[in-house]
C-alpha cells in the first residue's frame, strides 16, 4: 500500500501534480489544497463559486427620442493566475501625434512559473460569463491593459495591433466604463438596500470581495503568452478639451497592467510637433473597495471618476517595480508654441446611402461621416471656414466657424448627399471624402480621405463605436421602406377594393379588419414568403441589412420577413390604418393600431395560411416576445410616430 507523500502515514489515493503526480491522501488534499501551492490543473482542485446575485450582462438603455443606446458599468474581474504572472515592460512610449490624439506604444514580456495560458479561468471560470455574457467567442480573450483616459476621452478610427515579432494576435479593445476585478475578487452574498440623499430611489448594494478598480478606461484583451516578446500599440483620443490661458492642454491618463508584479524599465512621453510638454507628474495609485451598485445607467451614474485608494510618488526615471497591482497615474500638460490647430477625423465605417440624409436629420449629434476639431490657444477670436465634399456623391459642405480665445470648437462634416447618384447606386461604392479648413486666406487643413458607401437598398439597423460604449439604434429608419404612394401599392388597393366596401373609411373595428383581410388575400394571390435569413450583417461596428422595396417584393413575387413586413405595412398607411413594425432578434413581423389596443400578422403566412391564421401566428409571436417580460434586442416601431420626425421614402423606393 503506498503512503501519502505529505503524512506518510495514511493511503495515497489521489494523484497530486504538485507532488510530481504523487499520490497523497484525502486528508492532505484538503488541508493543503490552494492556489499559491498547488497546480489547477489538478482533477482534485475544486472550482470557484460565484457569490452575490445574477447579474444581466451588458444591460443598456435605449432613448425613444434619439435612439441613443446607454450602457450600463460593465465587470471584468481578472483570473485568479494572474496572481502568478510577472509583466515586465521593456519601454512605455507616450507618443502625442497632435493636440488629441496620444499613441501608446509597449513591449512587454509575461513570466510565470505555472502553465498559465492552461489554467486561464479554468476553477474560476465563472468569471468568463460574468465578463462577457452570452459571447462565448470572446471567453479565450483575457485583458492585457487598461488605459483610463477620463470623461473626455473617445475611439478616433485607429486601431490596437499586438504582435509577437512577425506574428499578430488577434484582439480587441472597448471602451466602456469597467469594474476591473482583481484576482480572488468576487460579490459578498450578502446584499442590502440604501436610499439616495433625496429619499426617492432604492439603490442595491452589492459589497466586492477584495479590491477593484472603476472608471472609464480602454481595455485591451487578446491572449496571453509567456516568455515571448509582446509588442503592443494603441491610441487613445480626447475631445472637448479646455485650454487655458498659458496655451496648454492638461492630459490626465492612466495605465494598468493587470498584474501582480510589474517591472517597468523605461518611460517616454514624445510631444507633437509645435508642443512641449510642461509639468509631468507621475504617480502609483492603489486599488479600492468596491460597492457594486445596480441602477440605471444615466449619465449621473455612468460617467463615474476614477475609484482607487491611497497614492504614491512614482519616480519615471528609474527602474520601478509595482507590486499589488498598482496604477500609474501621468498627469502633464502640453504646451502650444502655435496660435492654431485644425485636425479632422475620419471614420472608418461605410456611409448608408438611402437613409443617410434621414440620419443627418435624427441623429446629427451622434453621427457623421468626420469631424473637424478646431483650437485656438490666442487671446482673441479665430475665424475660420470648414469646406467638405464626398466627391462623385454629395453637395459641398461649408460653414463658419468662430472659435473663443483659448477655445476649441467640433465641427461635425455632415454633406448632403446627391438623390440622382443614390437612385443608382446598386452596389457598395469606393470614393472619398475631402476636408478643408481655411481662416484669414491660411490653409489650415487640407486633406482627402478614402470612404465607402453602401448600396441604396440596404438598411442600417445600429452602429457602435469599436468598443461597444456607445452605439445608435437606426431601426426606426426603416420606416423610409414603407412606400404607401407608390403605384405598385396604388393597384393593390384598387384590387382589394373589389371585394370591400368604403376602404379608408372605418365606421369601426370589424369594418377596417374587413379591409385589411381584403389586402391580405389580394397580396397573396400571387406572393410567397423566402426562407432567406433575417439576419444582421456586420461590417466595422455596423450593423447592416439588404431590403427589398415593396414594389421589388411584388415585381420578384417573394420576399423574406422585413421585405414582406414593410410591404404590408404600405398597404396599410395608404388605406389610412396606422401600421407598426415589429423586430425580435431573426425575425419581423407586422401590425396594425386598432381601436382599442394594437393587433399583430405574421406577414411570411402571405400566400401559405388564411387571414385569420397569420393574426393567430402573429399575436402569439407578440405575446412570445412582449408577453409578461418583454426579451431583449425586441422593437415596435410606430410608423406615424416615425413620420411626424420627417421620415419618408425616398422617390426612388416607389
Amino acid at each position: 500500500m503506498a503512503l501519502c507523500m505529505i503524512c506518510n502515514k495514511r493511503k495515497g489515493v489521489r494523484s497530486c501534480l504538485k507532488q510530481g503526480g504523487g499520490l497523497i491522501c484525502t486528508s492532505c488534499c484538503g488541508m493543503n489544497r490552494s492556489w499559491d501551492d498547488c497546480i489547477t490543473t489538478c482533477k482534485g482542485f475544486k472550482a470557484e463559486k460565484k457569490g452575490g446575485p445574477e447579474i444581466f450582462f451588458d444591460m443598456s438603455l435605449k432613448s425613444e427620442e434619439t435612439g441613443e443606446i446607454i450602457r450600463f458599468v460593465r465587470n471584468c474581474f481578472l483570473p485568479n493566475v494572474y496572481n502568478y504572472v510577472d509583466c515586465i515592460v521593456d519601454n512605455l512610449n507616450l507618443k502625442f501625434l497632435n493636440s488629441q490624439i496620444l499613441e501608446i506604444k509597449t513591449k512587454f514580456f509575461l513570466k510565470s512559473n505555472r502553465e498559465i495560458p492552461d489554467e486561464i479561468y479554468l476553477k474560476d471560470g465563472w468569471k468568463k460569463k460574468e465578463n462577457w455574457g452570452p459571447f462565448e467567442d470572446q471567453y479565450n480573450f483575457h485583458p492585457l491593459l487598461f488605459v483610463f483616459a477620463g470623461n473626455d476621452s473617445k475611439f478616433f478610427p485607429l486601431k490596437t495591433s499586438i504582435n509577437i515579432g512577425l506574428r499578430d494576435l488577434t484582439s480587441f479593445e472597448s471602451f466602456a466604463h469597467w469594474n476591473i476585478g482583481l484576482p480572488f475578487s468576487n460579490f459578498d452574498y450578502r446584499k442590502s438596500t440604501s436610499y439616495d440623499p433625496s429619499g426617492r430611489k432604492e439603490l442595491s448594494l452589492v459589497p466586492w470581495i477584495n479590491n477593484a478598480f472603476s472608471g472609464n478606461n480602454l481595455a485591451i484583451f487578446s491572449e496571453v503568452i509567456l516568455n515571448e516578446l509582446i509588442e503592443l500599440k494603441t491610441y487613445v483620443g480626447y475631445h472637448n478639451l479646455t485650454i487655458n490661458q498659458n496655451q496648454s492642454i492638461n492630459f490626465p491618463f492612466k495605465i494598468f497592467f493587470p498584474f501582480k508584479n510589474v517591472k517597468l524599465n523605461d518611460i517616454k512621453v514624445i510631444p507633437p510637433v509645435g508642443f512641449k510638454i510642461t509639468n509631468p507628474q507621475f504617480t502609483l495609485l492603489k486599488p479600492k473597495k468596491l460597492m457594486r451598485i445596480f441602477n440605471p445607467p444615466i449619465s449621473s451614474n455612468t460617467k463615474d471618476k476614477l475609484v482607487y485608494g491611497e497614492d504614491e510618488f512614482f519616480d519615471h526615471r528609474k527602474t520601478k517595480n509595482i507590486s499589488d497591482y498598482g496604477l500609474l497615474s501621468i498627469d502633464l500638460s502640453l504646451h502650444n508654441e502655435k496660435m492654431n490647430e485644425a485636425l479632422a477625423f475620419v471614420n472608418s465605417f461605410p456611409l448608408p446611402s438611402s437613409v443617410y440624409n434621414s440620419i443627418n436629420k435624427l441623429y446629427s449629434e451622434k453621427f457623421a461621416p468626420a469631424i473637424v476639431i478646431l483650437s485656438n490657444y490666442s487671446n482673441s477670436p479665430l475665424k475660420a471656414t470648414v469646406i467638405s465634399e464626398i466627391q462623385n456623391l454629395s453637395n459641398k459642405f461649408e460653414q463658419d466657424v468662430t472659435i473663443d480665445p483659448y477655445g476649441q470648437e467640433e465641427v461635425r462634416i455632415t454633406p448632403n448627399l446627391d438623390v440622382n447618384v443614390i437612385k443608382g447606386l446598386h452596389h457598395l461604392m469606393e470614393t472619398s471624402l475631402s476636408i478643408k479648413v481655411v481662416s484669414g486666406g491660411d490653409t489650415l487643413l487640407s486633406l482627402n480621405e478614402p470612404i465607402e458607401v453602401l448600396a441604396k437598398d440596404t438598411m442600417v439597423w445600429v452602429i457602435e463605436d469599436p468598443g461597444r460604449s456607445w452605439g445608435i439604434d437606426l431601426s426606426d429608419l426603416v420606416v423610409s421602406w414603407i412606400t404607401p404612394q407608390a403605384p405598385t401599392i396604388i393597384d393593390i388597393i384598387s384590387k382589394a377594393a373589389r371585394n370591400t366596401k368604403n376602404i379608408g373609411y372605418y365606421v369601426d373595428y370589424t369594418s377596417m379588419e374587413e379591409t385589411i383581410k381584403s389586402i391580405y388575400d389580394t397580396i397573396s394571390e400571387d406572393i410567397r414568403y423566402v426562407n432567406r435569413p433575417f439576419c444582421f450583417g456586420q461590417t466595422e461596428n455596423i450593423f447592416i441589412q439588404r431590403i427589398a422595396t415593396p414594389t421589388e417584393t411584388l415585381v420578384e413575387k417573394s420576399g423574406n420577413c422585413i421585405d414582406l413586413s414593410v410591404l404590408f405595412a404600405s398597404c396599410l398607411e395608404a388605406c389610412g390604418i396606422d401600421p407598426l413594425i415589429i423586430l425580435v432578434p431573426g425575425h419581423a413581423f407586422v401590425g396594425w393600431k386598432g381601436d382599442s389596443s394594437d393587433h399583430f400578422l405574421e406577414a411570411t403566412s402571405l400566400g401559405l395560411f388564411n387571414f385569420e391564421t397569420a393574426k393567430a401566428e402573429g399575436k402569439s409571436k407578440y405575446h412570445e416576445n412582449f408577453g409578461k417580460r418583454r426579451k431583449p434586442d425586441t422593437n415596435i416601431i410606430d410608423v406615424k410616430k416615425v413620420r411626424e420626425k420627417g421620415i419618408y421614402p425616398p422617390y426612388w423606393f416607389s
